[in-house]
């Protein structure tokens, strides 16, 4: 008789090691099993129950048909899945800089199969404002910082042992809060350097003016400059900045 229904799980995992078997048939002497390529037999062949290992991921039938000297039985069969162990090497996609107050776009753009959650962490300063648990979130960098975007995965088959990362720093919006050093009197003709001497996060250009009667020589641009005074004057000797963010 056709062996009867086989149990054994419909769906597994490739590092998994699983048994099939089916109720023994009446008047059979031997047992043959069939497999799909990419399942491993270890033992049991010839018997009513086998156990089998997985070198890949792969859809495909188990069969096995039922055998003695008069002959040998249709085949019962058992379809099967084999899903792969999640995995987070597929690159994050979004941009390694950003501007304190920006919301930006994050994302894993190639589908990974057996994976079905994504779980990110951003560094401090920076809030998933949606798409956790997904393949793209949106994060609000609330303050100026750097660190790692990171996701990993999880699936039917368990979690990612490691995570992919995106390494980013976000930049402040710049600012001219540091003061000007430099003589607030002179003489006419004079030659006098001004100079904002702290590094300010953010900028990269600063953009001078001086009041009528003096003449930026050099330096505009940069964060120190040479004034000369050609007749007397008074005024404000004033910088902004400028940098990536504004």
């Amino acid at each position: 008789a056709t062996p009867g229904t086989i149990s054994g799980p419909a769906q597994t995992c490739e590092d998994l090691t699983d048994g099939f078997s089916i109720a023994p048939v009446s008047g059979a002497t031997s047992y043959t099993w069939t497999v799909p390529t990419g399942v491993n037999i270890l033992s049991g062949q010839g018997t009513n129950s086998i156990t089998v290992s997985y070198s890949f991921t792969l859809l495909g039938d188990i069969c096995v048909a039922a055998e003695n000297n008069c002959g040998t039985s249709s085949l019962s069969c058992l379809s099967i899945d084999v899903q792969p162990l999640p995995s987070a090497s597929q690159a994050i996609f979004g941009p390694s800089q950003s501007c304190e107050g920006a919301t930006e776009t994050y994302e894993q753009t190639f589908p990974i199969i057996g994976v079905d959650t994504y779980a990110w962490t951003v560094p401090p300063g920076a809030v998933i404002t949606s798409g956790q648990g997904t393949n793209t979130i949106n994060v609000n960098f609330t303050g100026p910082t750097s660190g790692e975007i990171c996701y990993s995965t999880s699936g039917p088959c368990g979690l990612t042992p490691d995570s992919t990362c995106l390494t980013g720093s976000v930049l402040p919006t710049p600012t001219a809060g540091q003061a000007i050093f430099g003589p607030s009197q002179t003489c006419e003709g004079a030659t006098e350097t001004y100079q904002q001497t702290f590094p300010i996060l953010g900028v990269d250009n600063y953009t001078w003016i001086v009041p009528p009667g003096a003449a930026i020589t050099s330096g505009q641009g940069t964060n120190t400059i040479t004034v000369d005074f050609s007749g007397s004057t008074s005024g404000e000797i004033c910088y902004s900045t400028s940098g990536p963010c504004g």
